[in-house]
């Protein structure tokens, strides 16, 4: 028996030997299979984040236009405005425009506040030989005498200014009134605008 036992004792440190070496082996091949994983999951991360940053860019330009549209919408409409050449004379805010009002005006059969532009030069002591008058998209000049005497009248809508003309002679002025300009020179009667500026729906 014993014999037997140590004629087998080779033959069992060879299965030994083999075993370790079998276990040392996949002990590397996990070790490698592990780096390899690490090295591409690394080269992935670099590969993605040159795409990332134009978006990033794109956000952070965003952004800004963003802020500005919320500022104004928190800001509300815009004040109208009375100068005398560069001097300030007058700001209005939209939430007092029916302040200013004097009479009514029927535009497109409905009856609006208004108040007379003459009435508004009178108020306010102003006296000149031009009138600019400014909108949003539009501006233009018309003579003293077409102020006060041209029945142009202003009147409340949505919170803003709207211009509506009496005479049969129109003028070529914005609908859309944000600021009037008294000067003391006789400007020659100008048009920054369109040839012809569309009414807004009333």
């Amino acid at each position: 028996m014993i014999k037997r036992l140590v004629r087998a004792l080779p033959h069992v440190r060879s299965m030994h030997l083999i075993s370790l070496r079998f276990f040392r082996m996949r002990t590397f091949l996990c070790t490698g299979l592990v780096i390899l994983f690490v090295f591409l999951a690394g080269c992935k991360k670099a590969e993605e984040k040159p795409a990332d940053q134009p978006q990033q860019a794109k956000e952070t330009q965003k952004a800004p236009a963003a802020q500005k549209n919320k500022a104004r919408k928190k800001s509300g409409p815009p004040p109208f405005q009375v100068y005398k050449e560069d001097q300030l004379v007058v700001t209005i805010p939209a939430a007092n425009f029916d302040t200013l009002t004097t009479t009514t005006v029927k535009v497109d059969g409905k009856d609006f506040k208004a108040l007379l532009l003459a009435d508004l030069l009178k108020k306010h002591n102003l006296a000149g030989k031009s009138v600019r008058l400014k909108g949003p998209n539009k501006a233009s000049v018309i003579s003293w005498d077409v102020a006060v005497n041209g029945k142009i009248y202003l009147y409340v809508f949505k919170n803003r200014l709207q211009v509506y003309q009496a005479s049969k002679s129109k003028e070529n002025i914005p609908v859309i009134l944000m600021r009037v300009t008294v000067t003391d020179k006789a400007e020659a009667t100008v048009d920054t605008g369109a040839a012809k500026e569309q009414k807004p729906a009333t």
